[in-house]
């Protein structure tokens, strides 16, 4: 029985070829979805990871809304 070894998000026509290291952040920020955050993210890579940082849009919520569903809208928006 012939083993098949996975090759990856990269391997086998899934996505392009992963870029040179120069151009590694604007590549991801072409791979994010637009909607993702509401500026231009931060991205900062060294040899064992990749961090985004960018800010996210307020839910949408009612302009009735209290502070408190504001706070828990606003934590679960993070957490997700």
């Amino acid at each position: 029985m012939k083993r098949e070894h996975f090759a990856g998000p990269w391997g086998r026509g899934g996505r392009s070829e992963p870029p040179p290291a120069d151009d590694a952040p604007a590549w991801l920020i072409g791979a994010l979805p637009d909607d993702w955050f509401t500026e231009r993210p931060e991205i900062t890579i060294d040899r064992d990871e990749i961090l985004i940082i960018g800010r996210l849009p307020e839910p949408a919520l009612g302009e009735d809304a209290s502070p408190a569903e504001r706070a828990s809208a606003e934590a679960g928006r993070i957490a997700s």
